[in-house]
């Protein structure tokens, strides 16, 4: 992946942000009253975003950083809504998208199944005994499987090796 030059429309913004949440349309309300939980919640899941998503990434390409810390923060509002029952967005929409609620999860390929005591064995896949609670986590949401993807195009199996 080549390194491409820095745009002013590749940096990453809260104004960005809240942009790309709009465009979602996952019936977040009040994204324009700075006093609203809503609002407040994004900021903090933001500026974790911008905390943890590899600063390395920016060297290699803004746009792709900035689409990782866009996703990295919608998807810890996301389950930080489900988890905690807060009701500033539309479950039924993430449902419909895939979210997992985090109550099925089942890790592993089934490897086999016995219809007489409704039976599943799996078989864990040698790359999920490197995986760590937070790559499980990024897991149940879109917008984490697409952090994941972003930051697997760019170092290891779990992310870039160096900060």
């Amino acid at each position: 992946m080549k390194t491409m030059g820095c745009f002013e429309d590749d940096k990453a913004t809260f104004e960005g942000f809240l942009e790309f949440v709009t465009i979602l349309n996952l019936g977040i309300d009040n994204l324009d009253d700075p006093s609203s939980a809503e609002y407040r919640l994004l900021y903090l899941n933001y500026r974790l975003a911008v905390r943890l998503v590899p600063c390395a990434l920016l060297c290699i390409d803004p746009y792709l950083y900035k689409q990782a810390i866009y996703n990295y923060a919608i998807h810890v509002f996301i389950t930080l809504c489900f988890d905690i029952n807060l009701d500033y967005l539309d479950k039924t929409k993430l449902i419909n998208m895939g979210f997992s609620k985090g109550t099925g999860w089942r890790n592993g390929i089934v490897q086999a199944a016995s219809d007489q005591a409704t039976s599943v064995s799996y078989m864990t896949p040698e790359f999920y005994k490197n995986m760590s609670l937070n790559d499980f986590e990024l897991l149940r949401t879109p917008f984490g499987r697409e952090y994941e993807k972003l930051i697997q195009q760019v170092g290891t199996i779990w992310g870039l090796t160096s900060y």
